[in-house]
């Protein structure tokens, strides 16, 4: 049975000849959502972002005959394989901006950029990257021309094979134009194309999922459909009905930058602070239960669970296994969602291998806050009990500090000083810092706090020093008193190097006034400790 007990603080078809794109009575009130009886018959709507659509074409190559006409088809069917695929989830019927080309009505702006080099210097190892690197070149003198932070390449497929075929880095997405593909007057609705020499859709799809920062995972047991992002991209040319996204991969996208018109706020740009308030995850035979409850300084619109099982080194993720819900309840001091996930969704075959299940957080910014836990299936049963607790910390107000072996007066060039009461004053920038200038003193170090008041101590919160791993506290003592003069040893803890605000939680909480800790080394191996802040719950 695994069990943990962490605490942390700081944790993202259909052809439709008219692509229609359009909010939801469901999803009326969202950012950017639009009125549920307004169909557009446009590529883009009024203040939409648009897909950077660009044709990497090597030195040494000329586009494929009639690259216009092909791929502007083919963009405007996914446009509307994706607008089709959110709606069938409740998203609305939503899809990607597209821009407009300059002088063709209903054909879609496709910027050619010339490469640098022949199509041999890019090949599948690292070609990516080497045109990646040239278009964002591009980009930075021409940034008039960018149009959002995502991005779909072709590349033209040459004759000898070579060069990048499928994939996705970043919110780059490669894929490969060939001569006379994508052609969608030859799409039959429902059927799809007539030969497999247009396989190449479905990939194409695909690897723009990536590019739209969908990760890959698997349909349940019970769906009925294969899902894109995991191994239905080969299959989309001939059976276009059974391939279908995720809910959890719909979740994703419709609040991505692209899918969204008027937002007020600037996508991914502010990185989520999360706080686990409380993590329960456990099993019986027939459910696994997923229950967390949290804070967010970026509102969170929904939560995906993915059980990932590791079939072997290099499975990446195909067979991820996901359930995701828009259901978040909030409260005044945090919000909570939970998961009841049948075993029976998860492959019997798949049971034999060990497991991870990632929690992630949906934000609405569009950025995505994950946390892990690793698990095995034991007799049908999966081995996992994880039940955290962060607790709030004490208000700080009126407590000071009440002794300490050393501290530092010295401020070096551009520093402050090591002054023990800033271990109390909400900056994580300064700290207290054992004495170090003048006959530096060795381990053991300590500093005392009085609370003011007699409190129930759970446990104490530590912030290391924000600066460097050197001096941060390690293994110490905690100590506590009622008068500053007679203390009792609550017991010996190990803290981590991590410079997030960290809690050591007590087997048996303790009543008193005053606490100390007392260092026995640090890490770095140095002879001094650097501690930003010390707090009690």
């Amino acid at each position: 049975m695994i069990k943990k007990n962490l605490r942390f603080s700081r944790l993202a078809g259909l052809c439709l000849s008219a692509v229609t794109l359009l909010g939801s009575c469901e999803d009326a009130d969202m950012v950017g959502s639009e009125s549920p009886d307004i169909y557009q018959k446009k590529l883009s709507l009024p203040h939409q972002k648009q897909l950077n659509v660009i044709y990497f074409l090597p030195n040494d190559m000329e586009p494929h005959l009639d690259y216009e006409r092909r791929l502007s088809g083919a963009l405007k069917h996914m446009q509307g394989y994706y607008a089709q695929q959110l709606l069938s989830h409740g998203f609305g019927n939503r899809s990607f901006g597209l821009a407009e080309h300059d002088s063709i009505p209903d054909y879609v702006k496709i910027k050619i950029i010339h490469a640098e080099n022949d199509h041999l210097y890019y090949p599948y190892s690292n070609g990516g990257n080497r045109a990646k690197r040239e278009i964002e070149a591009y980009f930075a003198e021409h940034p008039e021309e960018k149009t959002s932070e995502h991005f779909l390449v072709f590349i033209p497929k040459h004759d000898d094979g070579t060069g990048v075929p499928f994939y996705g880095l970043g919110k780059f997405a490669f894929t490969r134009d060939y001569e006379g593909g994508y052609d969608m007057d030859k799409w039959v609705e429902g059927v799809g194309f007539p030969t497999i020499d247009d396989k190449w859709i479905g990939g194409t799809i695909h690897e723009l999922g990536h590019g739209l920062n969908l990760p890959h995972n698997r349909q349940k047991v019970s769906d009925n459909f294969t899902a894109m992002m995991g191994n239905g991209n080969s299959s989309y040319w001939k059976s276009p009905n059974s391939i279908k996204f995720t809910k959890a991969s719909a979740l994703i996208l419709r609040y991505n930058e692209l899918f969204t018109n008027n937002a007020p706020f600037e996508f991914y740009q502010e990185a989520p602070e999360v706080e686990i308030k409380h993590q329960r995850i456990y099993a019986d035979s027939e459910y696994l239960y997923v229950q967390t409850k949290f804070t967010s300084s970026v509102p969170v619109k929904g939560a995906i669970v993915y059980n990932d099982p590791k079939t072997n080194p290099n499975d990446a993720d195909y067979n991820a296994i996901t359930w995701a819900t828009r259901d978040i309840i909030q409260t005044t001091n945090a919000d909570s969602v939970s998961f009841k996930m049948a075993l029976s969704d998860i492959d019997e075959n798949f049971k034999e291998h060990p497991f991870s299940l990632r929690l992630a957080l949906v934000h609405e910014n569009g950025r995505i806050v994950k946390n892990s836990y690793p698990y095995n299936f034991v007799n049908g049963i999966p081995d996992i009990d994880v039940n955290d607790i962060t607790f709030d910390d004490y208000d700080r107000t009126d407590w000071s500090v009440a002794g300490f072996s050393s501290q530092e007066e010295y401020a070096a060039t551009g520093a402050l000083p090591g002054l023990a009461e800033y271990i109390l004053d909400g900056d994580y920038d300064t700290f207290w810092h054992s004495g170090w200038k003048t006959n530096p003193p060795k381990h053991p170090h300590w500093i005392a706090i009085d609370m003011n008041e007699t409190k129930t101590i759970h446990g104490i919160s530590v912030v290391q020093n924000q600066k460097s791993t050197n001096g941060m506290l390690k293994d110490f003592t905690l100590y506590v008193s009622n008068d500053n003069v007679n203390w009792t040893t609550v017991g010996d803890f190990t803290a981590t190097n991590s410079m997030s605000r960290q809690q050591i939680v007590l087997d048996t909480p303790v009543a008193a006034q005053y606490f100390k800790i007392q260092t026995y080394n640090s890490y770095g191996g140095t002879n001094a400790n650097r501690i930003a802040e010390i707090a009690a719950f």
